[in-house]
């Protein structure tokens, strides 16, 4: 009978054996193509477009890099790249495909799979933002034969001075959009119009990625775009160079927005909304966490502005951790505006709200501007002249919950309010909140406005109730203060 640890013994030599003599023949390397043995002379002056395409068709199949050595290599017709193949340069600050035309895109990936850009800029040098009939630098859409772009990386890249787009994932809500693409370690800079834009895409990621002076949003996950993440990201003067755009707009699903830095906008920091087209569905569980927004752009003719904006969201939004301060302001902005949302249940939790401004009295710290199915606001830190959350919901029903919250006020404004305009709520619950006021401003006011049921106990600092305007519509406290 065979010894059973001699047995092992003898197994393990004969596959550490095997191991060894694996080991003792080199791995088939990975092909490499430069495109100089293909004709492209990278000289800013002749058109490269062919030689680089004959190289990447060269690629094709073959799993290959395709190498730009440091020079600029003008493009004057759309490069067209393979699946499975990574365009390579020197650096980005070395390597540059300079579009020759405006009206076409430097590189399509529509219909790929499995393409890499690294270390290379993409540039048309043109400042003529929002020109008409323009191409964004790099766009991939879907094909009828091959379906959408998937698994596209643009890693360590520059992006600049484009009159349109960056980058665009095309897609459709029916059709379908661009799957699993990665942004990371690369720099937008003068971007016409958004800089990285997604159109009904799954499984988006941009990250450790700097955006600087756009003319639109920096970030878009557009036309129910789902699964998607943004974080790490650093946005300067996002929506700067037309007047217009947030920093990171989500139209879509289970998207995850987080430790973003965000200064210098014109809409808002983070804009989460529905699309325009009818059969968008509303935003659902999608989660705002850690981000630092600050810094927002003062336009006299724009309106709506705040922090972080929700509008027309469903389900479960979560906005937690995030610091904002919208005090810098000439006018008013909210910290967080809400919108048209009557089927939403909205967390805001641990968020530290900066919305003070002599200037304009008339900043809130939360606004909201719909009915909302569940609103918790807690554990927070608010700074405001004006109201620190008002409730101007439109039809009655739903329910809020305002608790252990810090509000410093050195105004007469209210710091929950529900005024005239709004139609009551199902439950109002203000508990364990502390106001900190220079003036003594009252912690609630109610102007009459039915609630079925309220509860106002625990907090310190304030008035009780705003004098003069009673509580006629109450059904019954919960408990008294």
């Amino acid at each position: 009978m065979m010894d059973p640890q001699r047995g092992i013994t003898g197994r393990f030599l004969g596959a550490l054996v095997l191991l060894l003599c694996a080991s003792s023949f080199p791995a088939s390397a990975q092909t490499e193509l430069d495109v100089r043995e293909f004709g492209a002379l990278g000289n800013g002056s002749a058109d490269d477009a062919p030689a680089i395409q004959r190289a990447l068709d060269a690629a094709a199949g073959r799993k290959a890099i395709v190498r730009l050595p440091a020079g600029t290599y003008r493009i004057g017709q759309t490069l067209l790249p393979p699946d499975a193949v990574e365009v390579r340069g020197a650096s980005a600050a070395s390597s540059i495909l300079l579009g020759a035309s405006l009206d076409r895109p430097i590189v399509d990936v529509s219909g790929r799979r499995q393409v890499t850009f690294r270390s290379l800029t993409l540039t048309f040098r043109s400042r003529d933002y929002d020109r008409k009939g323009a191409s964004a630098a790099l766009v991939g859409g879907a094909r009828k034969d091959s379906g959408p772009a998937t698994d596209i990386s643009i890693i360590d890249c520059v992006v600049s001075d484009t009159p349109k787009q960056g980058i665009i994932g095309n897609g459709s809500v029916r059709g379908g959009g661009p799957l699993r693409w990665r942004i990371a370690g690369s720099r937008f800079t003068n971007i016409g119009r958004g800089g990285a834009i997604f159109l009904s895409g799954d499984g988006i990621i941009v990250e450790d990625t700097v955006f600087e002076r756009t003319g639109d949003d920096a970030i878009a996950f557009l036309l129910s775009t789902r699964n998607s993440v943004a974080r790490r990201n650093t946005i300067r003067d996002a929506g700067v160079l037309l007047d217009q755009g947030s920093g990171i707009k989500v139209h879509g699903n289970d998207n995850l927005i987080e430790d973003n830095d965000i200064q210098g906008f014109v809409n808002a920091g983070i804009n989460l909304k529905k699309g325009n087209p009818k059969d968008a569905t509303a935003p659902t569980n999608n989660r705002i966490e850690r981000n630092r927004i600050a810094r927002p752009i003062d336009l006299p003719r724009k309106a709506n502005q705040a922090g972080i904006q929700i509008n027309d969201a469903a389900g479960g939004v979560l906005i937690r951790d995030n610091r904002l301060d919208v005090s810098s302001a000439q006018r008013n902005y909210d910290g967080i505006r809400i919108e048209t949302s009557p089927l939403a249940e909205i967390r805001i939790e641990g968020n530290q709200i900066d919305a003070a401004l002599a200037s304009a009295p008339g900043m809130v710290a939360v606004r909201v501007l719909s009915s909302v199915s569940l609103l918790e606001i807690r554990g927070n830190s608010f700074r405001v002249l004006g109201d620190g959350v008002l409730l101007r919901t439109h039809r009655k029903g739903g329910r809020v919950l305002v608790a252990d919250n810090k509000f410093l006020s050195a105004g007469e404004h209210p710091i929950v309010s529900l005024p005239k305009a709004s139609a009551g709520l199902k439950q109002l619950v203000v508990r364990g909140n502390s106001l900190q006021d220079r003036q003594r401003g009252p912690l609630l006011s109610l102007a009459d406005r039915p609630i079925d049921e309220l509860d106002e106990s625990g907090n310190t600092g304030g008035e009780a109730v705003r004098k003069g305007e009673g509580l006629k519509g109450i059904g019954r406290r919960l408990q008294s203060r």
